[in-house]
C-alpha cells in the first residue's frame, strides 16, 4: 500500500458565472492517492483532487468584483507498472472519475451595494488515461510526475436563471508528487 500527495495544474471544459457555453478553464490542483500493488506489474489506486481559480476585477468607475471557481473529483485507476533501471518506473493507467465544479461572483459598486450570486453547478463523469514516471528517493519514498487526459459527460444548472446545460468535455492535467510506500503488498 502506498499513500501519495500531488500538486499541479489542470485545464478542463467547464461553465463559470456568466458563461453561455463551456469554456476551457485552468486551475491549480492538489490531490491525494492510496494505491495497492496487485502484483509486480499491476496495481489499483483511488484518489481525490481539489482545484480552484479566481479572477479579481476593477474598472475606472469604481466597480470591482471577484469570480471564484472551485472543483473536486474522486477517481479510481487500474494501473500497469513497468520497472526500469533500479529505482525508476513507469505507470500507465485507465480509470473512472466523478467530479463537480461550482462558481461564485461577488460584485461591489461605488454606492456600497454588494451583490453575490452562485454560478452554474456542474456534475462531470467519465473515463481517464494517465501516464507517469517515478524515481525512488529511498527504500520507502518516491518522486512522481504524471500526465492525465480525460473525457467526460457533464451536466450543469445555473441556479440564478434556471438554465440547464449538457456537454461532452475534456480535461488535461500535469502533476508532481511524493509517494510513501507503507506496505509492499504483492509487489515483492
Amino acid at each position: 500500500m502506498a499513500l501519495g500527495v500531488e500538486t499541479g495544474a489542470r485545464t478542463f471544459d467547464a461553465l463559470s458565472a456568466s458563461d453561455v457555453r463551456p469554456q476551457p478553464r485552468g486551475e491549480a490542483i492538489a490531490g491525494f492517492e492510496a494505491g495497492y500493488a496487485l502484483s509486480k506489474r499491476w496495481g489499483v489506486a483511488v484518489s481525490g483532487r481539489f482545484g480552484g481559480a479566481w479572477f479579481d476585477f476593477s474598472n475606472g468607475g469604481g466597480a470591482s468584483g471577484k469570480i471564484e471557481d472551485d472543483s473536486w473529483s474522486v477517481r479510481a485507476f487500474f494501473d500497469r507498472h513497468v520497472r526500469m533501471a533500479e529505482g525508476r518506473g513507469l505507470r500507465f493507467g485507465l480509470g473512472y472519475q466523478y467530479g463537480e465544479a461550482r462558481s461564485w461572483v461577488k460584485n461591489f459598486v461605488p454606492v456600497g451595494v454588494l451583490s453575490r450570486y452562485e454560478g452554474p453547478h456542474a456534475f462531470m463523469s467519465g473515463g481517464a488515461f494517465r501516464s507517469g514516471v517515478a524515481q525512488s528517493l529511498g527504500s520507502r519514498c518516491e518522486l512522481s510526475a504524471e500526465l492525465e487526459e480525460s473525457v467526460y459527460n457533464a451536466h450543469a444548472t445555473d441556479p440564478r436563471i434556471g438554465n440547464k446545460y449538457d456537454w461532452l468535455g475534456r480535461a488535461f492535467s500535469a502533476t508532481v508528487g511524493i509517494r510513501v510506500v507503507l506496505i509492499r503488498g504483492r509487489e515483492e
